[in-house]
């Protein structure tokens, strides 16, 4: 074997062992290079030489047979090398299509091995997050695409991210942040839209270079995956409130908002609430919320978020806090109906840096 074409497909080879960590692993079914650009902010004039080397690895494990690891390793032939690229989708002009669904809503392009059509009416409440966090925020988003990957079941969700990124905690949803509007990959089940809602509040924000601190980011995301309609009744976490307020339990913000750490299924239920009550209860405390997260947003020196709070209410933060909640209805039967499982979920929420 020519020692030039040796050296270059080790290069290769170690190459897709850095970025996708295959760890060796036969790939049948690599990710679209696009995402890979986006995601570890791969230089765009490289995106010629990451298709035709996501062909070569396709090329290479299409028969079982991984990269050359020795000279005395048969080199792929050029001529075989080169029918593979052209009746591949790995051109200059085109993303491989390695997916069975693929296409693009308002803000959101979804790779999916659910079809588009059982997903519609869903991804049409997802749609509108972007407009829903601008208004309720008063921030002004920027155009991004959003990147959404929906795998069919938990078992498909798993292997492809223990195949793509290893080191990945096991969660039902993951927010992938890297350079680039990062990348969102959830799988398909019936509180689907919820998941996907809160993962892109993170990517959008992120996206939109808001840095803010964990306990108000995951805030921010437990109160957009509800849906406009119903947000300040959160199904699992309002009759948890108000539950805790008969115990005297009552979130103080000035010590709350030192905890920029890990959460746990408390911490996520306080940061919902926090968020839920500045939003709702006056004109002053959304407004203070609101110029906090504008102030992250431009890269102003924003402070501490209860110093934006008047003397008034913050000497007064307690009976309010519980007025709010205390004087809030239910709307309908299903608050305060939370199951099992999506308590156990709260604990494993995350974003992936």
């Amino acid at each position: 074997m020519n020692s030039k074409l040796f050296r270059r497909r080790n290069f290769l080879r170690r190459w897709f062992d850095k970025v996708l960590r295959f760890r060796g692993d036969t790939v049948s079914n690599p990710p679209d290079s696009t995402i890979l650009l986006d995601l570890f902010g791969i230089p765009k004039k490289y995106a010629l030489f990451l298709r035709l080397s996501l062909a070569l690895l396709l090329a290479s494990s299409s028969d079982g047979v991984t990269f050359a690891q020795s000279p005395d390793s048969k080199p792929l032939p050029k001529e075989e090398l080169k029918e593979v690229l052209r009746n591949s989708s790995f051109s200059k002009s085109a993303a491989p299509e390695v997916w069975p669904s693929q296409w693009s809503t308002g803000d959101f392009l979804f790779h999916s091995t659910v079809h588009e059509s059982i997903l519609r009416k869903q991804i049409e409440r997802l749609v509108l997050l972007p407009k829903e966090i601008e208004e309720s925020l008063g921030i002004e988003l920027r155009e991004c695409t959003i990147r959404v990957v929906v795998l069919s079941n938990v078992h498909e969700y798993d292997r492809y991210v223990s195949l793509h990124f290893p080191k990945a905690p096991k969660r039902r949803a993951l927010f992938l942040q890297h350079r680039g509007p990062g990348l969102v990959l959830t799988y398909f089940h019936e509180d689907w839209i919820e998941d996907a809602r809160h993962e892109c509040t993170h990517a959008i924000l992120h996206a939109n270079g808001i840095r803010l601190p964990v306990w108000l980011d995951e805030g921010l995301a437990e109160y957009f995956e509800r849906e406009q309609v119903d947000r300040r009744m959160h199904p699992v976490h309002f009759p948890a409130v108000v539950s805790q307020l008969r115990y005297g339990q009552v979130v103080d913000l000035e010590e709350f908002e030192q905890q920029d750490h890990v959460l746990d299924s408390k911490s996520y239920r306080d940061a919902w609430s926090v968020v839920a009550f500045l939003l709702h209860l006056n004109d002053e405390s959304r407004h203070a919320l609101q110029s906090f997260v504008q102030d992250r947003k431009t890269g102003a020196a924003a402070g501490l978020l209860s110093r934006r709070l008047s003397s008034d209410m913050r000497r007064h933060w307690r009976d309010r806090y519980v007025a709010f909640f205390k004087g809030s209805e239910p709307r309908d039967e299903t608050v305060g109906e939370a199951s099992l499982s999506r308590n156990i979920y709260l604990q494993s929420r995350s974003r992936v840096e």
